[in-house]
């Protein structure tokens, strides 16, 4: 959706009207993931679109009845929301479920940097200001695990490309401030997981997402990196 690295499209055609099912080598359709997006396939203004759910491959419904349009394999679908993202500060965190292994691709850091570098290029080319966060290691995760590498991995590439702009979510979780700024009391279990360098559970709505109390302080360091890097208005 956002341009830096546009789906690359088998060949097909588009026909005058209705849609057509194709199939991209660039994005699976296997996921469960419902998407959509409004943007150009071949010249040819329209959706691209998959329900929740494995699919054999990507709807495109064509905006306006016209004359059908022959897709060449590689041609990119070209989303229209990535022209939106001028307009304020961007935040990048790209590759968490391909680093845990819960998507069907690519578990390499190097890969998921590479994307990420993709997308910050791709939006800084225009002046645009770009805030990349870094991966907390999820709740559970052993001491000893291949996760914890690649997590580990990955964020060092990012700190080391985009020093100030790199804001480190595992050390804001992990570090006893944490629970001054939410006002909780740390259980054993918190404490144990935030040891390990784990997402603690009572910041936790599961073992891969954070809860509104673990957002709190993810808001405050947020506001705080954007603030020493003079992205925020000044105070009226």
């Amino acid at each position: 959706r956002l341009g830096s690295r546009p789906a690359l499209m088998a060949g097909g055609t588009v026909p005058s009207s209705g849609p057509v099912l194709l199939s991209s080598p660039s994005m699976s359709a296997a996921g469960a993931a419902s998407f959509a997006a409004a943007g150009t396939l071949a010249g040819v203004p329209g959706t691209l679109s998959k329900p929740r759910g494995p699919q054999r491959g990507y709807s495109f419904r064509r905006s306006h009845p016209g004359r059908p349009a022959r897709i060449r394999d590689g041609t990119p679908f070209i989303p229209d929301k990535g022209a939106e993202f001028g307009r304020g500060i961007n935040h990048l965190q790209i590759g968490k479920d391909n680093l845990t292994g819960s998507r069907w691709a690519t578990t390499d850091p190097a890969e998921t940097l590479g994307w990420t570098h993709a997308a910050h290029d791709w939006l800084s080319a225009s002046g645009r200001r770009v805030l990349v966060w870094g991966h907390y290691v999820n709740t559970g995760t052993p001491a000893s695990s291949p996760v914890r590498d690649r997590i580990r991995r990955a964020n060092d590439g990012l700190k080391a490309r985009y020093g100030p702009r790199y804001l480190d979510l595992g050390a804001l979780l992990t570090h006893l401030g944490v629970w001054e700024l939410t006002g909780l009391r740390p259980t054993p279990a918190d404490l144990q997981q935030q040891a390990l360098g784990n997402k603690p559970p009572s910041l936790s709505l599961d073992a891969a997402h954070l809860n509104s109390a673990g957002h709190e302080p993810l808001r405050r360091g947020i506001g705080r990196r954007l603030a020493e890097l003079g992205w925020l208005p000044p105070p009226l």
